[in-house]
């Protein structure tokens, strides 16, 4: 499906970008992108960005990695919500998604 691979890709490179403006352009696409894709491949990528998230947190500090994720997850979340629905067998979305995407917005890192 192109929809999930471009996706993906724009996941991907909010990672690399250092510019906050394109950052936060592709965090919106992604967000808008998401609502088209499959459900479980949406799961899919969100369950990946906590993973991530979950990663660049403690001893191996990255904040840029930690952003990302989190602005991802919100992206989702605000923007596709009709997702938010089918949280497959163990309800990843109200048990893992939405509880590290509200502590991604609550980070103090500049």
């Amino acid at each position: 499906n192109p929809s999930v691979r471009l996706m993906r890709a724009f996941y991907f490179a909010t990672e690399k970008e250092r510019g906050q403006g394109a950052k936060e352009k592709m965090t919106h696409a992604l967000g808008n992108i998401a609502s088209y894709c499959p459900g479980s491949s949406v799961r899919s990528l969100a369950l990946r960005a906590c993973s991530r998230y979950r990663a660049s947190t403690g001893a191996n500090n990255d904040p840029a990695s930690r952003k990302a994720a989190a602005g991802a997850l919100r992206a989702i979340v605000v923007r596709a919500t009709n997702k938010l629905q089918d949280g497959g067998n163990s309800n990843v979305w109200s048990n893992t998604i939405l509880p590290i995407a509200f502590l991604g917005q609550k980070d103090e890192e500049p």
